[in-house]
């Protein structure tokens, strides 16, 4: 079984037979490494909700696997492709538990594709700012998980909220949100990761907004139009003007109101020219984004995130990778998935 198509050379990740399953072993070896493409069909890393844990604190746990489907069946409709990991067993582990499995992947690290050391694509695993002793059993079950699927993990030094921090504006062009989650301690072992020539624009965010993707939110449409959503509120010293001169102009930067960026606006994902969007946006902002090209669709991730959020909180993008017809993806584990409702409870978790 292949993960990835050719020329790129990554090992393979089988499918998990049920959540209930044992987290993979960490030598695992597999018959000879399949090879993977550049491609422009999107392909994300997503992780479903365990039947108890941080997500589902005071909500159904059958609900947040029910939303958490819709929400893959809606990015496979519009063109994605999903790559789904087990979520670990056992009770949620303190401070780390954010980063060990639990649906919100954006924060799980980052993929660099082609570092300036020359030494292949690095996922750079997020660390949470928590203490030292704080659990590590989550985190090292997604890197299982990742590096089985052919991903070179690291775990980052330094404090690193992954994709909630770090941007990818095409070109060669990257932002570096810095703030609670990704102080500026960060900022250099992000910078040895990039391609050579690559421009890095570091973002201060104000105290209230812990990391980047509550203010900033980069979409593209299907004819590969550009736009940057920016709260000028999220930031600590940045104008509007200092975007549009790092984009060269070929990025429509959109300021957007606090309502919108309370509302998650920045969260939006972007799939093929169909934009997800977490419900409770103006009616103007919708108006914008449907004018500029997006087919909007509105959904309710409440009970996945209790505490807010939108879609782009949910996945974790691998730039030009595609997988193959025989990984386990979304699409060959859907009806397993779908079988694992009835077995959620439908009643909250005793807190």
């Amino acid at each position: 079984m292949t993960l990835f198509h050719p020329p790129m050379t990554l090992p393979v990740l089988p499918p998990s037979p049920s959540s209930v399953a044992e987290p993979p072993p960490s030598d695992f070896s597999g018959p000879p490494p399949p090879r993977a493409k550049i491609t422009s069909v999107p392909t994300y890393i997503m992780s479903y909700p365990r039947q108890s844990g941080p997500v589902a604190a005071g909500t159904s746990p059958r609900a947040a696997l029910t939303a958490w489907l819709m929400l893959c069946d809606h990015i496979t409709r519009a063109g994605g492709h999903i790559l789904v990991l087990d979520p670990p067993l056992g009770p949620p582990h303190g401070p780390s538990a954010p980063l060990g499995g639990i649906p919100e992947a954006a924060f799980l690290g980052a993929l660099f594709s082609q570092p300036q050391t020359g030494q292949g694509a690095v996922f750079l695993q997020g660390r949470k700012n928590a203490p030292q002793d704080a659990d590590p059993a989550p985190t090292a079950h997604i890197a299982s998980l990742l590096s089985r699927a052919g991903l070179v993990c690291r775990q980052a030094e330094q404090p690193f909220a992954g994709q909630g921090d770090f941007f990818s504006l095409g070109r060669n062009r990257y932002l570096l949100a810095i703030g609670k989650d990704t102080p500026q301690s960060g900022a250099a072992e992000v910078r040895a990761l990039l391609p050579i020539g690559a421009r890095l624009l570091e973002v201060h965010l104000a105290d209230a907004f812990p990391n980047g993707i509550r203010c900033l939110g980069h979409l593209s449409t299907l004819a590969g139009d550009a736009v940057l959503l920016v709260h000028p509120g999220g930031l600590r010293s940045q104008a509007i003007e200092e975007f549009s001169r790092f984009a060269a102009n070929e990025i429509e930067i959109i300021s957007i109101s606090q309502e919108d960026a309370l509302a998650f606006a920045p969260s939006a994902l972007s799939v093929r020219g169909t934009l997800l969007l977490p419900t409770g946006l103006s009616s103007s902002l919708r108006g914008l984004l449907s004018r500029r090209g997006f087919s909007l669709v509105e959904l309710d991730l409440s009970p996945l995130l209790p505490g807010g959020g939108g879609p782009r909180d949910l996945v974790n993008e691998l730039p030009g990778y595609v997988l193959s017809e025989e990984a386990p993806s979304y699409t060959m584990r859907r009806e397993e998935l779908q079988r694992l409702v009835a077995t959620y409870p439908e009643t909250p978790p005793p807190v």
